[in-house]
């Protein structure tokens, strides 16, 4: 009985300080919709969607940094963990070394400045996820209505 209570205490604390399922569905939402950014009339498609990837990191950012409290204790712990960020954090490493091997240096610092800006990316969707597994079939769902 005390077991239950307690397991029921537990779970409404977890669920009040974690990031609201609105916020991280909009986020998703609009990584999705930046196929519909106009280019204008760039060179490449690719440069105002890496312009809008990196609006997104800096708007999700600043809410993270605004409501701290929402965050785990043990995010950062446990992206140190995953085998996954050990891998992209050797690979940004790699890359930032090509630049003193690169004769076109400038092309170095742009293609590096986008890889930077999808770890960035990465380590946001790691954070607004955790623990939001409830969340996929939704996440399905406007994905699916995004490849219509």
């Amino acid at each position: 009985m005390e077991n239950n209570n307690t397991n029921s205490i537990l779970n409404e604390l977890k669920g009040r300080h974690s990031i609201p399922n609105f916020i991280v569905l909009l986020f998703i939402s609009s990584l999705l919709i930046i196929d519909f950014i106009p280019y204008f009339k760039a060179a490449e498609i690719i440069h105002p969607q890496f312009l809008y990837l990196s609006v997104l990191n800096i708007i999700i950012s600043v809410y993270f940094y605004c409501n701290s409290q929402l965050l785990f204790p043990d995010i950062f712990s446990s992206l140190k963990k995953s085998i996954i960020f050990k891998l992209y954090a050797a690979f940004l490493f790699f890359c930032a070394i090509s630049y003193f091997v690169a004769k076109n240096t400038s092309l170095v610092f742009t293609k590096f400045t986008e890889i930077v800006i999808i770890f960035c990316l990465f380590i946001n969707i790691s954070i607004l996820l955790k623990n939001k597994l409830d969340l996929i079939y939704k996440i399905v769902f406007i994905i699916s209505i995004s490849a219509l």
